[in-house]
């Protein structure tokens, strides 16, 4: 049976699907209009201002939303029924990445030079703005209560994840939902599982003291460069090295600091390295933190040098609810087909909904966003990173159903 609304499509359920659709085209294209306009705004963690003061206006508008501000840029709206209910949490990060954009121009880069929405929080505000219409128009349908949290900050360490949990902002919810868009997943389908989605995160820093001098005479000077070079080897090999191969550890220096462009003719007397650790068990991420002193203290004796290794805790993994997940996996099945709805591997990213996935009986979900035709096939925090706005819709559709309870959660 072919859709009048949609004829291409053979595959949809006739004339309650369309209805459907059609009621909730006006949601979608408010959603691409959303994402559009917070494309071109972003704004890094702590600095939403602008995103904040867009929010704020948007759902000012709404009616049945009452407006809450536990931080300077972060938001909670709330939709109360006078019905008996769940207290359902939805979260959604708004702000951006030091990166300067260098994707195609479709007509809504970023405006703000060396900053970029290069993780999809464009995406998932936006989402949860479209899911806060829809929920003001429909505030009939509602049961219970309705948080839909806007968070600042989750691109940091100690960042807003955990600042609005410290706040309250989650203090009796039943049940809280975030989706995170997935670059490396099909357009079209989504990833829920139980358990563990992402990894235990850390960040470490390292400070070498050697002793400077000049270039000429490098033999009366002791160059931190050869400790810099053998540590990063070193730290190549830890995993391989000191981690049964059944378990995962990622270690990667990604900073390596020293000398002057300036003065070339200068051996620099200090230089800094950093990087981040990122494991699944408590025990692994351990192993590596102690390869990893040994290592480094090794080498800057040997090299008569002074060192300060920092560790930093950034966040721990986000752990799925099996009982909440299996809920969301049944709606998620009524938008997308069964061969749709997948469930990979847990990511090897930080994220820190995690504070509050330990707080709050919690799903996060990944949607799949990555389409050739349209070049959304670069991954997160890439500068040339886009996404398949094709794909948004399926993402507010369950965002909607979680929030209405259409499965009668614990009912």
């Amino acid at each position: 049976m072919l859709c009048s609304i949609c004829p291409k499509r053979q595959d949809l359920r006739p004339l309650v699907f369309c209805l459907r659709r059609r009621r909730m085209e006006q949601y979608y294209d408010y959603l691409i209009e959303q994402r559009r306009f917070l494309h071109q705004i972003p704004e890094l963690a702590f600095q939403e201002f602008k995103t904040h003061a867009h929010i704020l206006k948007e759902v000012q508008s709404l009616a049945h939303a009452e407006i809450s501000q536990p931080t300077p840029t972060s938001l909670v709206v709330d939709f109360k029924s006078a019905k008996p209910g769940l207290r359902i949490g939805l979260r959604a990060d708004i702000d951006g990445l030091p990166i300067q954009e260098l994707a195609r121009d479709q007509g809504f880069k970023s405006q703000h030079p060396g900053q970029m929405h290069a993780c999809g929080h464009d995406v998932h505000a936006a989402t949860l703005l479209a899911c806060c219409r829809y929920l003001s128009e429909h505030f009939a349908d509602i049961e219970g209560e309705i948080r839909c949290i806007f968070q600042h900050a989750e691109e940091v360490a100690q960042g807003g994840g955990k600042a609005l949990v410290e706040a309250g902002v989650l203090d009796g919810l039943d049940i809280l939902y975030a989706m995170h868009v997935d670059p490396t997943l099909p357009s079209g389908q989504i990833d829920i599982k139980a358990g563990a989605n992402t990894t235990n995160t850390y960040t470490y820093t390292i400070e070498i003291e050697g002793q400077g001098g000049h270039a000429a005479k490098p033999h009366e000077a002791n160059h931190p460069l050869t400790s810099v070079l053998a540590i990063c080897q070193g730290i190549q090999a830890i995993a391989a090295n000191h981690i049964p191969p059944q378990e995962v550890a990622v270690i990667t220096n990604t900073v390596v600091q020293m000398g002057d462009l300036q003065a070339p003719n200068i051996i620099p007397q200090i230089a800094y390295l950093a990087g981040s650790i990122r494991t699944f068990e408590d025990q692994v991420t351990q192993q590596v933190i102690d390869a990893l002193e040994l290592l480094v203290k090794g080498v800057c004796q040997a090299r008569q040098m002074s060192h300060q290794l920092n560790i930093i805790y950034d966040c721990p993994s986000v752990m799925n609810d099996p009982e909440v997940t299996n809920y969301v996996r049944a709606l998620a099945q009524e938008v997308f087909t069964q061969e749709q709805v997948v469930e990979r591997p847990p990511s090897m990213v930080g994220e820190d909904f995690a504070y509050m996935s330990r707080r709050v009986p919690a799903c996060f979900v990944w949607l799949g966003i990555y389409n050739e035709i349209c070049g959304a096939v670069y991954p997160l925090h890439h500068p040339k990173f886009t996404v398949d706005e094709a794909a948004l819709a399926k993402g507010l559709d369950l965002m909607l159903r979680v929030a209405l309870n259409k499965g009668s959660f614990l009912s």
